[in-house]
């Protein structure tokens, strides 16, 4: 072989290299390619608190039954203070550094009377401002389950921020009059002061006599109290201060006349408990704020992180809580579930999920708490300013049952100096 046919053959050689390489290059690509279609495994790390824990087991099993290459995660929030507050502050760091959670399944702050765990967000609308939750929208214009179901849109309000939503509600509390009696003495355009006003003299002493528990209700006295969105305070300190003043001064006669130990046939309450507490209820009514609002504090509530990888799944999840998915399969495998359609033990935010948290109410009581759920003006995040109302206005009521002083002036100097206090604590948060 001459020198010029010894080079031909290593030029093909080579060029049968190149395309051997191009060859393998492509089968890997084309087994790569096969291997993402067929669905690499996605990880989803929920955060809950401890007591969704059932539930939110159950619907990561079903989610595992449906969705294979879905691994679930499930990491839950301390119920302990201290340690609660650890981690806590151990999850805030990863959050600020672009870390966290796919899914969160939590708790908001205490508005004063009802007791709840430190929250990992104090204030759900400053979380929406700072870019750690994903918006929601493109996944829920594609879900029917927001043309057909019942939830109330008067909850999704305050999840949004400038028209988009981050967060969803996923259970609520209000607080209801409650009465054995065919009638409440109120309408459905009175205010507070209104009912403190027909309380005085009214024809039923019980009814008077359940204003007394006003007081526990205090912290939601003027909701809701600040518009995130336009950056303003709504809270009204002048008003607060004023109707504070006008019950403690009525309290005050009702402890010295003997009025506070003759109510009956009222309660204020909740319809957890009057649904239970109260086996003769035949009205209730929302107890309105100063304005007139028949607002709804947000107890529990799902997002979806803006770190996570895999968002669209981490909705699904989020959804399982709301729509009837899970319990439509279970039927159809003839066993029950825990997951229907409200997450936790508190109220729900949609009408369809009234008749599972009330299975024992007949036909005409369960009609009776659909109707009061239906005439909820709104919604709101407590953000821990209201459990300082509700403790000052605590605190001033003990002072009738102390040494005797004089109570008005006391009393103004209290409650101007809470109501200016939460002025600038709604302030600094809308500002911040």
């Amino acid at each position: 072989m001459d020198f010029d046919e010894g080079k031909k053959v290593i030029v093909l050689i080579n060029r049968l290299n190149i395309k051997l390489c191009f060859f393998l290059l492509s089968v890997m690509f084309l087994l790569g390619g096969c291997n993402e279609s067929s669905g690499a495994e996605k990880e989803l790390e929920v955060l809950i608190e401890p007591q969704f824990q059932d539930q939110v087991k159950e619907a990561a099993k079903y989610m595992k039954e449906q969705t294979p290459q879905v691994s679930i995660t499930i990491r839950e929030l301390p119920a302990d203070g201290e340690e609660r507050e650890l981690e806590i502050e151990r999850l805030r760091t990863q959050i600020m550094a672009g870390k966290g959670p796919d899914v969160y399944l939590i708790n908001s702050a205490s508005d004063g009377a009802t007791q709840m765990e430190a929250p990992l967000f104090s204030n759900p609308y400053k979380t929406m401002q700072s870019g750690a939750l994903a918006s929601l929208d493109r996944y829920m214009e594609s879900d029917s389950y927001w043309e057909e179901g019942t939830y109330r849109e008067e909850f999704l309000l305050p999840g949004k921020y400038q028209g988009q939503q981050y967060i969803i509600p996923l259970s609520c509390n209000f607080n209801i009059l409650a009465s054995d009696q065919e009638e409440i003495p109120v309408t459905e355009t009175d205010t507070l002061e209104d009912w403190l006003a027909k309380a005085e003299g009214a024809a039923d002493p019980g009814f008077e006599a359940a204003m007394y528990g006003l007081e526990n209700i205090s912290g939601n006295w003027f909701q809701p109290a600040a518009d995130y969105d336009e950056g303003k305070v709504l809270f009204d300190k002048e008003a607060w201060e004023t109707f504070g003043m006008n019950f403690l001064l009525k309290k005050l006669q009702w402890v010295e006349s003997g009025l506070e130990n003759t109510g009956e046939g009222y309660q204020i309450t909740d319809l957890n408990f009057a649904t239970t507490g109260m086996p003769q209820m035949r009205s209730a009514r929302i107890i309105p704020d100063i304005q007139g609002n028949r607002m709804a504090a947000i107890r529990c509530f799902g997002a979806v992180g803006m770190s996570s990888d895999h968002k669209e799944e981490a909705y699904r999840f989020l959804m399982l809580f709301l729509n009837d998915e899970i319990k439509s399969a279970r039927q159809e495998q003839g066993i029950g579930t825990f997951v229907d359609g409200i997450l936790g033990t508190e109220l729900p935010v949609q009408e369809s999920a009234l008749a599972a948290r009330f299975p024992s109410l007949d036909t005409d009581s369960l009609e009776m708490v659909r109707d009061v759920f239906l005439t909820i003006d709104g919604a709101y995040f407590p953000v821990g300013v209201e459990a300082d109302l509700y403790q000052a206005v605590m605190d001033a009521s003990r002072l009738i049952y102390g040494p005797a002083t004089d109570y008005e002036a006391v009393w103004r100097e209290k409650l101007s100096a809470a109501a200016g206090k939460a002025w600038e604590n709604y302030n600094t948060q809308v500002l911040e």
